[in-house]
Formats: C-alpha cells, sequence, structure tokens
C-alpha cells in the first residue's frame, strides 16, 4: 500500500527535476560562464586585493571544484 507522503514527495520533486532538465547549460555556455568567472576573480585579486596582498593583509588561494 502506497502511503499519502509518498504522493506529495513526488508532486514535490517532478517538476523540479522537469525544471532542472530544461535548463541544462551547454558546453559553450559553460565556458563562457567560466571565463567570466576567472575574469572577475583576477580583477578583484589582481587589482582590488592588490595592496592588501602586498601589504600581507589577505592572502588569496583557490581550490578546484567538480
Amino acid at each position: 500500500m502506497k502511503s499519502p507522503q509518498t504522493d506529495e514527495i513526488k508532486d514535490f520533486l517532478l517538476p523540479r527535476k522537469q525544471h532542472a532538465s530544461r535548463n541544462r547549460i551547454g558546453s559553450h555556455r559553460r565556458k563562457e560562464w567560466i571565463d567570466a568567472i576567472n575574469q572577475l576573480y583576477k580583477k578583484i585579486t589582481d587589482e582590488l586585493l592588490a595592496e592588501s596582498k602586498a601589504q600581507k593583509f589577505v592572502t588569496v588561494s583557490r581550490v578546484d571544484k567538480k
């Protein structure tokens, strides 16, 4: 016997799954997005934080994430 909660969970999750599959990011768009993020990161670390880094007030590091 199926519980009513099972239907509620299904009704809750199904639209989110469908929405996620429609919004997949293509490889070209993903590369553009990553390039833009890298440019922003470079601007922040090389320009905005340059003086603070030189004075050793801050350190900057990156960790790759999949």
